[in-house]
């Protein structure tokens, strides 16, 4: 890939072959119209490969309400634009070419609010598009605990399964919480690193009206602990690697695996309450056989795994790109899906002018299963960006506050595997300290079986 200069004109250096397809993006504006079955010659030029956008307009979406929404257009082929920068408390604008789009916009707290499609877009016109949110009412609750680490700031998880949205709260320092949800029944959990939910989760139903009883939770230390290692080939496991333990009543703790610990000591240890723990450990590519641990007060169990390759699972290197934080680009990965891209707007990685990458790869090293989320498919994602002095970027945000638009594909046959339909996929980021799968706003184009986020 490459940024093109100030005059827009670009240039790449490829193999010779046939087939090649050109695509570009305009940062704000959305994608060129590709080029397709373009032959480079070896040790020649190939010139004229202009790339062009209709004159672009603007579409206006108002939500009234809602702040946390991703709205994105797509034209026939799937190509166009979407945003999360709300100017305006509940005012959207998305700039694409002029044509005839889909709109849908949606949120973590409501789900999908809509889609409209036919949108038409002129040249230098502002076209208006509404959308009208449910209504919202309060739960409240409170998280107990014997210890107030465990209440202070934790996370309390709603999941309404049927739509497949997640909200999330956390709690003040007396443990009370207060959240606003739309009609529907969720099911309820919290966490906090260090602390287990001392019940499965269990459900509540809004229905027209605040709720604040039912939605308590208690949040128990971790006062046992299940160690061991984690091998593979005969040698502590080097590769990222979790190890995840799930109580018979269906609640979560997760460690990560100490993978400078090649040699002989304990790589992992797990703290959990007393009782019985089906444990077993995920790595990149590889995974264990599943151990059931009983764990008693005080006291701590041995448990060591050993892992063999994931049946119909192919690992890949991780893929890096370079690009310009000043001016932004296109990062894809054709391991990940043909689909598979990330858009950083300029700014996002920072603002000199100094080349900075961005690694991607396919992971299985992950949690699966949660009480509110489950994983589509096979793997998760991992991206990695990187200053050009090496250092690991945590905040991705240009100067006008677009973010990182993220799409990643998925399969019909993981949608039927998972037993769930297409409107309840959505994308999520990995929270340590929340021990749980944070939701993004995501829209679902069910025409390409693509995720898209910032």
């Amino acid at each position: 890939s490459t940024v093109s200069d100030t005059a827009g004109k670009f240039s790449l250096k490829v193999r010779a072959g046939s087939s090649y397809t050109i695509d570009g993006f305009v940062p704000g504006a959305g994608r060129l119209t590709p080029l397709t079955n373009v032959t480079v010659t070896a040790g020649t030029v190939t010139t004229g490969r202009d790339l062009t956008m209709s004159t672009p307009g603007t579409m206006r979406v108002t939500i009234t309400g809602v702040t946390d929404a991703f709205v994105d257009a797509r034209d026939g082929d799937g190509r166009g634009n979407g945003t999360t920068a709300d100017p305006a408390a509940g005012v959207y604008d998305i700039s694409v070419p002029a044509g005839t789009y889909t709109v849908t916009a949606h949120s973590p707290r409501y789900g999908r609010l809509g889609t409209q499609s036919s949108v038409v877009v002129t040249a230098n016109a502002t076209t208006a598009v509404s959308f009208t949110p449910p209504t919202t009412y309060a739960v409240s609750g409170v998280v107990s605990s014997s210890t107030s680490t465990c209440t202070n700031g934790a996370s309390v998880a709603f999941a309404d399964t049927t739509n497949g949205r997640v909200s999330v709260t956390t709690t003040d320092t007396a443990g009370i919480f207060s959240i606003n949800l739309p009609n529907g029944t969720f099911w309820v959990t919290a966490g906090k690193s260090g602390c287990i939910d001392s019940s499965a989760s269990t459900s509540i139903t809004v229905n027209g009206a605040a709720v604040s009883s039912g939605a308590d939770r208690t949040l128990v230390a971790s006062n046992a602990t299940i160690a061991g290692r984690v091998t593979l080939s005969g040698t502590g496991v080097a590769l990222a690697t979790k190890v995840i333990a799930e109580s018979s009543d269906g609640r979560f703790t997760f460690a990560d695996v100490d993978t400078s610990l090649t040699g002989g000591p304990d790589n992992y240890t797990l703290n959990v309450t007393p009782g019985t723990w089906s444990v077993k450990a995920r790595s990149e590519g590889y995974e264990s056989a599943e151990q059931s641990v009983t764990a008693t007060a005080g006291g701590s169990r041995v448990a060591n795994f050993v892992l063999s390759l994931i049946e119909g699972y192919t690992r890949y290197d991780p893929s890096s790109s370079t690009l310009t934080p000043s001016r932004g680009g296109l990062v894809r990965d054709s391991n990940i899906g043909s689909n598979f891209e990330l858009n950083f707007p300029a700014g996002a990685l920072g603002t000199n002018s100094d080349s900075a990458s961005v690694t991607t790869s396919k992971t299985t090293a992950i949690v699966m299963e949660t009480p509110t989320s489950m994983v589509v498919g096979d793997a998760g994602v991992e991206i990695t960006p990187m200053s050009a002095a090496g250092q690991t970027i945590s905040t991705l945000s240009s100067s006008d506050g677009a973010g990182v638009t993220i799409t990643i594909p998925y399969t019909d046959a993981d949608v039927t595997e998972a037993g769930i339909t297409e409107d309840q996929l959505s994308l999520a980021t990995w929270s340590e300290e929340k021990q749980q799968w944070d939701p993004l706003a995501t829209t679902v184009d069910t025409v390409n079986n693509t995720l898209t986020a910032v």
